[in-house]
């Protein structure tokens, strides 16, 4: 879970997550940014793609190609944001059609 604090510390929206799904990550980055990652992981899908602005991290779990077996969530707030990523339209479709290409399917 995340919130928002805003510049005088108050924090506001919370955000919970649900279970991990693939299949929700494809529709929507509902991790967000907060999020840990083994480092062999990373490196196997190294690099980060920063053209992708705010869809950076979207891609980043597009790519590690997590399962529930590898992922686990916390029943706690775990970080507090002054701002949420907000990838643009473009580049959000972009990291869910190249995702949806490396599992061999079409993209349209």
């Amino acid at each position: 879970m995340t919130d928002l604090v805003n510049s005088v510390g108050l924090r506001h929206d919370p955000r919970f997550r649900p279970d991990w799904s693939p299949e929700m990550l494809l529709s929507s980055n509902y991790i967000g940014r907060s999020f840990a990652m083994r480092v062999r992981t990373l490196r196997a899908i190294a690099p980060l793609r920063s053209d992708r602005g705010d869809a950076v991290w979207w891609d980043l779990l597009l790519r590690a190609g997590l399962t529930s077996k590898l992922s686990s969530g916390f029943p706690r707030v775990l970080t507090h944001l002054t701002r949420r990523p907000a990838p643009t339209p473009d580049a959000g479709v972009r990291a869910v059609q190249d995702s949806i290409e490396r599992q061999g399917q079409h993209a349209p």
